[in-house]
């Protein structure tokens, strides 16, 4: 079938030829229409309920995605000095017309009361210095941690943008506006001011990612240039691979700007991605091409080129399936971000097969004679030849070492966690990352747990029934009892500390309806409508925590949910946690139920393809074996460096198998011709003759990956660090257990058949 379509193709150069160019001319167009998009919603699952719940709340109050959160860092904030700088910045941010509002110690409401006197005012309002209040009065009012340290050193202030938009393009001018105004408003002496908050953190997220996308490609490309330049020695030999790297990607980008799919957090890999899985197999028909020219120097270049399409274009087809079965597996995912990942992934793979297909067979009939010079192929064919001979002289030795490494990587695969951690998204070092610690550390935490009642309905002269008010209350006293809950803010702390000054302290809440309305006039509707919402019968408890993770957060959660249970329970309203790290927490922990499905599917497709084409049960069953080493290794590596897998990490578990089993096909393929062109030899020598004729594409291929790969491992940003270090080591691993396991498994099949004919 391969044959016959690559025989069209030669008998239809200039056509096809034509063809191409204009698709150029049209790819090119349709790559002005591409987007960009990191909205949050695509990292939730589409069918979690939490979402539905979250988009009210939101209708009502700003995310913790909208509020940005500015840390002043001094000797001492106990200073006029830093009042004044404060009072400024403030006040220059409350000026740009993309901020709706800013929150400091300076200008936060603080209820005084008198004898004659009870009132609600700010700091900056009757000019008293910070010192001057009781270290009871910050602590009962939330300056301490919300907006003060232990130390005094450090002060916090959040800034909320006009627009809640979850759109990076509405936020990225708001974060250049907040740093341009830090960066030219004069500074005390000693002074530092940080920017923080999740909105700066995508931003800058972003920014990273873009910035090593467009190094790190470049840097890739250079060194894979390198390496064919050193492998086949000609500028055929780089020259037409690297078109093969270079057209999936302008290809699937093409499609996604026709189809109007934007690039987003995941989707914009597949530049390094897509070029090196489009250059594996060219690599692999390139080297054939050349033995057969070298075996039959008389016949013409479109004679060997059909020959080279025989021998391997099925086995090219099939790593392009297995590949795309592995993205697609993908597809079994409740996040939306990981399903069009493996969508558009796949879709790219059988581009970049259909360019080998189209492409590579008008290139080579240019080719010039020689395409690969010999000297590097022979020493990888003896590497080849080497590592055969050794595991199959070592039959019972090299299976003892199997058992024992397989022990080992199984072993140490069981600790692998999947979590999420926003600290984990830029570098340790990074301005951002640091001003994150120092609120998680420090001050209130960078993360807010919603609760959101519903449900409430006013008694007529009150916003809230004295039932729910004291609910509430017993709520906010069961979060603030836990000490992971760094502070508490909601309406019955706001009624408590005016009653406590109605009453001088005699009494914690109102007890009745006209004393709830007797409160609430003295408040401004400016702070209770911040949790109190009367048009929609709702309210809302914000819960401050440290970044510590989806897995420990959603533990928080479950042990709370029977005590805010408790508290609710029969005031007549419905409640739920909510917020946007609750619900995108959710949507992390699931992947790992939703990866071992997905690579359990993947894997049975792969085993039943192979079965099918090669016709042997035997060879589908150990096709697994050598492929499992890589996501092992990966796992090993994750446990070892401290790391937890998220949806990045998640992508490679799929990748790492689609792409381990290509080497595979690759030695079953030439085992299946050496079988069928000369069946009577010994099963040791097939073997033998078929680890050395594709030793030479399996180590190119598998060092060219491993470069696209490594390469990202020196980014200062975990994402890239994690797909460099980890895809590159499964290529490794999946080349050496193709090259010693894999023979030996297929040795040891054939002789235990031979012994039991009638097993098989």
């Amino acid at each position: 079938m391969i044959g016959k379509i690559v025989n069209w193709v030669l008998g239809n150069r200039r056509a096809l030829s034509t063809g191409l160019f204009i698709s150029l001319i049209l790819a090119i167009g349709a790559l002005t229409q591409l987007k960009i998009d990191f909205r949050f919603q695509n990292l939730v699952s589409s069918s979690d309920e939490t979402l539905t719940t979250l988009q009210r709340y939101l209708e009502t109050w700003k995310a913790d995605a909208s509020t940005f959160l500015l840390i002043v860092q001094s000797d001492t904030v106990f200073d006029s000095s830093v009042d004044a700088y404060i009072d400024r910045l403030e006040g220059m941010l409350q000026a740009e017309p993309t901020i709706e509002a800013t929150v400091s110690y300076r200008s936060m409401p603080r209820i005084q009361s008198s004898d004659a006197l009870l009132e609600v005012s700010t700091l900056r309002d009757d000019d008293i210095a910070l010192k001057d209040l009781r270290n009871v009065q910050l602590r009962t009012q939330e300056i301490i941690p919300v907006f003060l340290s232990e130390d005094r050193k450090k002060t916090m202030m959040s800034v909320v943008m006009k627009s809640d938009s979850d759109d990076l393009a509405e936020v990225l001018p708001v974060v250049n506006t907040l740093r341009e105004v830090i960066e030219t408003l004069e500074k005390p002496a000693n002074l530092k001011v940080h920017l923080s908050g999740i909105p700066a953190l995508r931003a800058d997220v972003v920014y990273e990612i873009a910035t090593n996308q467009m190094l790190f490609l470049g840097l890739t490309m250079v060194l894979m240039i390198v390496m064919l330049s050193w492998v086949f020695r000609t500028r055929q030999g780089v020259l037409f691979p690297i078109l093969l790297a270079a057209a999936p990607v302008v290809g699937l980008f093409a499609v996604m700007g026709f189809v109007g799919e934007p690039i987003g957090l995941m989707s914009q890999t597949y530049m390094s991605l897509l070029a090196v899985l489009g250059i594996a197999d060219s690599i692999h028909i390139v080297s054939t091409f050349q033995h057969l020219r070298d075996m039959h120097p008389d016949e013409t270049k479109e004679d060997i080129i059909r020959k080279t399409y025989d021998e391997v274009g099925m086995a090219c087809w099939l790593t392009s399936l297995t590949t795309a079965i592995g993205f697609l597996s993908l597809l079994v995912a409740d996040m939306h971000i990981l399903r069009n990942f493996g969508l558009y992934a796949a879709i790219g793979v059988f581009i970049a097969f259909f360019m080998q297909l189209v492409l590579l067979p008008l290139l080579l009939t240019k080719a010039k004679n020689p395409i690969v010079r010999p000297k590097n192929v022979t020493r990888m064919r003896q590497i080849g030849s080497m590592t055969g001979s050794f595991v199959m002289n070592r039959v019972v030795l090299s299976l003892l070492i199997i058992v024992i490494l397989s022990c080992a990587l199984g072993f140490s695969s069981t600790k692998l966690s999947i979590d999420n951690r926003l600290r984990d998204s830029l570098g340790d070092n990074h301005p951002t990352n640091l001003a994150h610690r120092i609120i998680d550390d420090e001050l209130g935490g960078t993360l807010g747990l919603h609760i959101y009642v519903e449900g409430v309905t006013t008694s007529g002269t009150t916003l809230i029934s004295n039932e729910v008010l004291r609910a509430c209350h017993q709520a906010e006293l069961a979060l603030k009892t836990d000490p992971r809950i760094r502070a508490v803010l909601g309406p019955a702390r706001i009624y408590s500390e005016l009653w406590k000054g109605l009453t001088h302290g005699r009494e914690a809440l109102p007890r009745t309806l006209n004393a709830i309305a007797q409160s609430e006039l003295a408040l401004d509707d400016e702070i209770l409508s911040g949790f109190i919402d009367s048009q929609s019968g709702a309210l809302r408890i914000v819960a401050q925590m440290g970044d510590m993770g989806g897995e420990k957060a959603l533990a928080l959660v479950e042990e709370l949910r029977p005590k805010i249970d408790k508290a609710f329970e029969g005031s007549g309203v419905t409640w739920s946690f909510t917020g946007v790290p609750y619900v995108a927490y959710r949507g992390f922990n699931k992947l790992s139920g939703e990866l071992v499905l997905s690579l359990l599917i993947a894997a049975l497709l792969i085993s039943c393809i192979l079965g099918f084409v090669y016709r042997k049960i035997s060879w589908a069953l150990l096709a697994l074996i050598p492929n499992l080493f890589p996501l092992a290794a990966i796992a090993t590596m994750v446990v070892l460096l401290d790391w937890h897998i998220d949806p990045a990490g998640a992508v490679l578990f799929t990748l790492a198998l689609g792409i381990a089993v290509d080497d595979t096909i690759h030695v079953f393929n030439r085992v299946d011709f050496h079988h069928r062109n000369d069946g009577t030899r010994k099963t040791r020598k097939i073997l033998l003759d078929a680890i050395r004729d594709v030793s030479p594409g399996m180590i190119t291929t598998s060092a060219v990956l491993i470069i696209g790969f490594a390469v990202n491992a020196f980014s200062t940003f975990r994402a890239p660090q994690m797909f460099g270090v980890l895809g590159a080591t499964a290529i490794f691993v999946a080349l050496w257990a193709d090259l010693l396991i894999l023979p030996l498994l297929l040795l040891v099949s054939d002789r235990f058949w031979r012994q039991h004919p009638s097993q098989g």
